[in-house]
């Protein structure tokens, strides 16, 4: 048996892995690495017989809002795993948010990158937490129709489906799972120049979240109006590495006995992301048609190890389980152009997202939606390390019998079972989908650092400290 951790194979960017190592070995690493087993509890009939017990009392409305989800790369406040000091408020904006919107915590999969787990949780609603602990289920897992999706549960409802990604199209196998998923269209870096505008802004190499909302914009405006959209958005301007000699850091540390220039940097992306917020925000103030928006983080940055350790106050080896999973902890924000309730203090996991997001907008739910809202009764937050429960205290790894159907429905997902997952609705007219193009040219390489190495990732933690 050969030990395939010894080998540096990029999950995320194949074509490299196979030009590094063969198609052979690096097929057989990924397989190795696959963790979607069937449960000897496994029973369709029983599934079916779950979901069907849910019934949709909330009607399409012919009003309905745009629904725009952006999922940033690294947005997290670092704060949440140690008290420091810094020259300024880099979340200034996001901290004064306080009318029409809902705030919360999100814990994680993932660390440092990996971006695709915390996509694939918001979009179907599963957690990698009840798979193996190197699962990439974009990668390994996803080879034809997904038959349950955040995307086909809104087209269901009559929306317009775009995802949209400022980069290539090709990283994480993006281009064929958007397609299997349901959207319409995926925007990337080869067919976006219709909504960046003339002279979209680069940070480092990627695109600012403020030229990334103006093209969301974009995408909203290119409606005739009686179109609903639901925009999808991965961001890229905060992507890791963050020893870029070019980028001048102006969020600095105060008082901490070490150097740490890479999160100086990090700090410093994330005021611009914060002030591209409001930027966008503002913008949706005069839009004219009513839209909500859900923003949260994909993971916390792959900053110096010994600047965690400082928050920590020990070294990574030596903290408790509930201090380590502190790493995993990124906010979230969602707020509407319109009058919604306000909450703060929320807890969830991207796998979860979906239904509150709908029961915002006040859009009906699908039964997988509904489903979960059932195991958010006793499951609070959910990852690999393991989960928190309603009343706040935490359970060390995610095997547990309360969480062995979502384990099952989560296996029915993955393998195209035929099950009653959603309900059929009755929406208004929709006006025909636009040209759709799934980028389905798969050459190019994405994410990679100034190195190549795609900076610190981790697809799912593992314990080794106490």
């Amino acid at each position: 048996t050969v030990d395939i951790y010894r080998y540096d194979i990029s999950a995320f960017d194949q074509y490299y892995a196979n030009m590094d190592y063969g198609s052979a070995f690096s097929f057989y690493a990924n397989t190795m690495k696959m963790g979607l087993k069937k449960h000897s509890t496994y029973d369709p009939e029983h599934l079916n017989e779950l979901l069907g017990k849910y019934e949709n009392t909330t009607p399409v409305s012919g009003d309905k809002p745009n629904v725009v989800v952006i999922m940033n790369e690294s947005f997290s406040d670092l704060y949440t795993v140690g008290e420091f000091s810094a020259n300024t408020d880099y979340l200034e904006y996001y901290h004064s948010l306080t009318n029409d919107v809902k705030k919360g915590e999100l814990l994680v999969s993932v660390f440092g990158g990996y971006t695709c787990n915390s996509e694939y949780e918001f979009l179907t609603g599963m957690n990698t937490g009840v798979l193996d602990a190197d699962a990439l289920p974009y990668m390994q897992m996803i080879f034809d129709t997904v038959p349950y999706s955040m995307a086909s549960h809104m087209k269901a409802l009559g929306y317009h489906t775009v995802a949209f990604h400022p980069f290539m199209k090709s990283g994480w196998n993006r281009a064929n799972v958007y397609s299997y998923m349901g959207f319409d269209e995926f925007i990337s870096a080869e067919n976006m120049a219709d909504y960046v505008g003339q002279t979209p802004t680069y940070i480092r190499g990627f695109m600012s979240d403020e030229s990334d909302y103006d093209a969301v914009m974009n995408i909203l405006r290119s409606g005739d109006g009686d179109r609903r959209d639901f925009v999808f958005n991965v961001t890229m301007q905060n992507h890791g590495g963050y020893q870029y000699d070019n980028f001048d850091a102006t969020v600095t540390l105060n008082g901490m006995s070490g150097s740490y220039p890479q999160a100086e940097q990090y700090l410093t992306l994330i005021k611009l992301s914060d002030d591209a917020i409001q930027h966008f925000i503002t913008e949706l103030q005069d839009f004219d048609e009513p839209t909500i928006v859900l923003i949260f983080g994909d993971h916390q940055p792959g900053v110096e190890k010994e600047f965690f350790e400082e928050l920590y106050g020990k070294p990574i080896e030596n903290i408790t389980k509930e201090e380590y999973v502190r790493r995993y902890k990124v906010p979230f924000m969602i707020w509407a152009n319109y009058d919604i309730e306000e909450e703060t203090g929320l807890r969830s996991s991207p796998s979860f997202l979906s239904g509150l997001l709908l029961d915002t907008a006040g859009l009906p739910k699908s039964r997988v939606q509904m489903y979960l809202d059932d195991v958010q009764k006793y499951v609070a937050q959910l990852n690999p390390i393991g989960w928190f429960d309603t009343w706040g205290d935490w359970h060390y790894k995610p095997e547990t019998a309360e969480l062995e159907d979502y384990y099952n429905l989560q296996y029915a997902i993955l393998t195209n079972e035929k099950l009653n997952y959603d309900f059929d609705f009755s929406v208004p007219e929709a006006e025909p989908d636009a040209d759709t193009d799934m980028n389905n040219d798969e050459t190019a390489a994405e994410e990679r650092t100034e190195d190549g190495s795609g900076g610190e990732m981790s697809p799912a933690p593992e314990w080794n400290g106490q």
